[in-house]
């Protein structure tokens, strides 16, 4: 977990909505009328709503839906039916882990084949905790589900039981961030979902090795994000190379990957107009600086973390996309995995 990703303000919930979602079962077991209604999980684990005023389009609620293993399979549902019957196709990803306990401060290691070395150790030695992902198309328009209140758009944040603090290392300035913003890891240790399940839901919704349907994934400094999701996918440590963990990258995930951390080296500071310089810094300062700001909830890292990334990837494409083909240019390159 890279604690230069979050901030820490705090949003207020709105009036609570109770929402259903609707849409049409794909498989052998439709109800009548073929269509399939499922009731919103926050009965399970509460939801947390975030007001519109901040968000685009003037929607009435982002909904961050929290996922464990009472609703993983409903929310599974759900995210499979919108992957494969949308243009709902571009998904932006954060995760919690417990920190690195591998490092190195030597000026030879910052090459990516040995940022690599260091990401694999890490990885294959601890555990990932939560991980955030929203889908919208496109566009930008995010993922919507019906609601009392009308339409919700959505971001769904999974619980994962890999890491138990009794048990396995971590780093304790990372573990102590996580539980001052509210995470709770007991509940994530007894009510998550294993990460191998949560790639295998990857799979069977779609969203990774859809080779019929152009899917885009963001994220911001990636290479941990997409470390752990290759280590639930395969079910293995990672490849000892860079190259042939590159290649699980884009078999998996295709090369439409994006890391907004990469993209911002292509892009002027707009705070720093006189003397030109390249957009650097976390992810809550970039986002500033575009005129975004984070909205945390507590014990909601990976949520609006996912979120944020949305906000900056979109806003980056449409500030700078004309200007040095920002797309192009990122696209299949990860933040200290690839070359610059």
């Amino acid at each position: 977990m890279d604690a230069r990703r979050h901030s820490h303000s705090h949003s207020h919930s709105p009036p609570h909505h109770k929402a259903m979602i609707s849409f049409y079962y794909q498989g052998s077991h439709a109800p009548p009328g073929g269509r399939f209604l499922c009731a919103d999980s926050e009965y399970l684990y509460p939801a947390l709503y975030i007001p519109n005023s901040d968000f685009p389009n003037g929607r009435q609620h982002i909904q961050i839906r929290r996922v464990g293993r009472l609703n993983f399979a409903a929310e599974a549902q759900v995210i499979r039916h919108l992957v494969r019957n949308t243009e709902f196709n571009v998904i932006s990803m954060d995760m919690e882990y417990p920190g690195t306990v591998y490092t190195s401060s030597d000026y030879k290691d910052r090459h990516p084949a040995a940022q690599y070395r260091l990401m694999k150790a890490n990885v294959d030695e601890l555990g990932l905790i939560q991980v955030g992902i929203t889908l919208c198309d496109k566009s930008g328009n995010l993922a919507t589900l019906d609601s009392t209140g009308g339409q919700v758009a959505v971001v769904w944040e999974f619980a994962i039981r890999d890491f138990d603090i009794d048990k396995q290392r971590y780093n304790e300035k990372s573990i102590r961030f996580l539980v001052r913003l509210g995470l709770n890891l007991r509940f994530h240790r007894e009510e998550g979902i294993h990460s191998h399940e949560f790639a295998q839901m990857l799979i069977d919704t779609g969203l990774v090795m859809n080779h019929g349907k152009e899917v885009r994934w963001i994220t911001h400094c990636g290479a941990y994000d997409f470390g752990y999701l290759i280590k639930a996918l395969t079910k293995k440590a990672l490849p000892e190379k860079l190259q042939d963990f590159m290649k699980l990258v884009y078999f998996y995930f295709g090369r439409q990957v994006y890391d907004t951390k990469f993209m911002m080296m292509f892009c002027n500071d707009p705070c720093n107009k006189n003397n030109v310089r390249k957009l650097s810094g976390p992810l809550v300062n970039v986002a500033a600086k575009l005129g975004m700001r984070r909205i945390l909830g507590i014990g909601h890292p990976a949520g609006t973390g996912c979120f944020l990334t949305y906000q900056v990837f979109h806003e980056l494409m449409r500030l700078y996309s004309t200007e040095s083909a920002i797309g192009m240019t990122s696209a299949g390159n990860i933040h200290l995995l690839a070359n610059y």
